[in-house]
């Protein structure tokens, strides 16, 4: 979860505060627009619709925490989940990180009909050594309306300024994307701390399989079981 601090920091460094939370979605763009306003900031402000992966985590554009699989592994089809963004589409914002490799591309085919506030992340099929694959993808959509679709907010006096997100220099350490106020707490407890959708505790001592499990127990919470694609950064 992303929280976007009423009063943003205001130093010489310009930092971009943003708010996005996946349970509170909108069925329209002025919902979407009323939503951020709430919050004291505004819709982001995007031309190119892969630049939302400078606004935000890539937690946020995950699917069961998975980047891609191959369909053979599995019976059903995951491969029609969809997460939906609604944006502030400008196109006259210049993108000055047209150079940066982001993970995440945009869809190969165009739809005939798409609202252009509207974005959605999706999987597309892709062939790699003659198998087929799949991959995340962006793509604009007109299903923001019929589906419910996140607001990504920003601060509403830093929307309009392409510049706040400058290109990231490997060589220059001083120089970064975006600066964002994250807020990892899990409620009252603050042995405890949000990854993705999951809060989660680390004991910092050896023990055996049961004692742990006994352990967790005791703090109403079940011993953590990884999945083969999860790994904890």
């Amino acid at each position: 979860m992303y929280t976007m601090e009423l009063n943003c920091p205001a130093d010489k460094v310009k930092r971009r505060c943003i708010y996005t939370n996946t349970y509170t979605k909108a069925h329209s763009f002025f919902r979407a627009k009323t939503i951020c306003k709430s919050k004291g900031g505004m819709l982001a402000k995007i031309n190119d619709i892969s630049t939302i992966q400078d606004f935000l985590s890539s937690s946020a554009f995950t699917f069961n925490h998975i980047s891609s699989y191959s369909s053979s592994q599995y019976s059903s089809n995951p491969f029609e989940r969809k997460t939906y963004f609604w944006i502030n589409r400008t196109f006259n914002i210049i993108d000055n990180n047209k150079t940066l490799d982001r993970p995440i591309g945009r869809y190969s085919e165009t739809s005939e009909s798409i609202d252009e506030n509207c974005i959605v992340l999706r999987y597309q099929k892709i062939s790699v050594d003659h198998m087929a694959s799949y991959e995340r993808c962006f793509t604009e959509s007109d299903e923001c309306s019929s589906e419910s679709a996140i607001p990504v907010c920003v601060d509403k006096h830093l929307g309009s300024d392409p510049s706040v997100i400058p290109s990231i220099n490997d060589n220059n350490s001083s120089i970064t994307s975006i600066h964002t106020l994250i807020d990892y707490s899990c409620g009252i407890d603050q042995d405890y701390h949000l990854m993705d959708e999951y809060c989660y505790k680390i004991y910092f001592h050896e023990t055996t399989w049961q004692d742990a499990k006994a352990e967790c127990e005791r703090d109403n919470a079940i011993l953590f079981i990884p999945e083969k694609t999860i790994i904890l950064k």
